[in-house]
């Protein structure tokens, strides 16, 4: 199993963002695996909440491979990091 803890405090990134990640996944966010042995953070709020996620974006910008995108039928917004 992996102890993403651990990972996280390894990393090589400011204070800010551990306790972004680490908060966040104790919230509404979520680690995935992609193919290539890399983590995708993942961020998903309501239309509404775009501030927010547009908040964590500027937070976490550097680590980003993907902006933003909408879901057109759940009208939900994603950040992926």
């Amino acid at each position: 199993m992996i102890n993403y803890l651990d990972i996280i405090k390894n990393f090589a990134i400011s204070q800010l963002q551990k306790d972004l990640i680490i908060g966040t996944i104790l919230g509404d966010a979520s680690i995935n695996k992609s193919g290539d042995s890399k983590a995708i953070l993942r961020f998903e709020q309501g239309l509404c909440n775009k501030e927010y996620l547009y908040f964590l974006f500027e937070i976490m910008q550097e680590y980003s491979v993907v902006y933003f995108f909408t879901k057109s039928k759940k009208k939900r917004i994603s950040g992926l990091y």
